[in-house]
């Protein structure tokens, strides 16, 4: 792992943990998500897989506040992000619900060379409580990204996204 990947790693976790004095319920955990491609809609599709883990808390009224750091991988392309995750997050029964944005940055290396990259995202999470806590959710979304300088120019690219998510926490 090299020391920028260290760096989004460690600014995920840090934003977890500063939510932590502030929540009554919170979780964490690892997901995976599959970015699909979307021709003609950006500069570039973004078909990609991705593994990542975060952490968030939940305040009373539902709002969730946290962090995040992932790593992607596609035939031409290696990405990794970290950052924060905010949204909400209601629950029936064994039922979760969540919704959340992440915005992050990080870097992209590529046959156009590599740069800074900033992402932005959105997800609509539904969830089942396989233990009081412990939750599996499958979730779909869409994501983007902006990076720079690749080669003195930028590059936008997004796509929509599906996926799963193990977490562990108190619900």
């Amino acid at each position: 792992m090299n020391r920028f990947s260290v760096l989004c790693m460690v600014s995920a976790l840090l934003s977890a943990v500063a939510a932590v004095p502030l929540a009554a319920e919170g979780a964490g955990g690892v997901e995976f998500t599959r970015s699909m491609g979307f021709p003609g809609a950006s500069d570039a599709t973004l078909e990609m897989n991705a593994v990542g883990g975060f952490g968030y808390g939940v305040l009373g009224d539902g709002s969730v506040i946290g962090g995040f750091g992932m790593g992607s991988h596609s035939r031409d392309h290696s990405m990794g992000y970290g950052g924060t995750m905010q949204g909400w997050q209601h629950r029936w029964g064994p039922l979760v619900a969540l919704a959340t944005t992440k915005i992050g940055f990080g870097g992209m290396s590529g046959p156009e060379g590599s740069g800074f990259s900033l992402l932005g995202g959105a997800e609509l999470q539904m969830g089942l409580l396989v233990l009081p806590w412990f939750n599996v959710g499958v979730k779909a979304g869409a994501m983007g990204t902006v990076t720079f300088p690749m080669e003195s120019t930028f590059l936008v690219a997004w796509s929509p996204t599906v996926g799963i998510r193990f977490s562990w926490g108190a619900f």
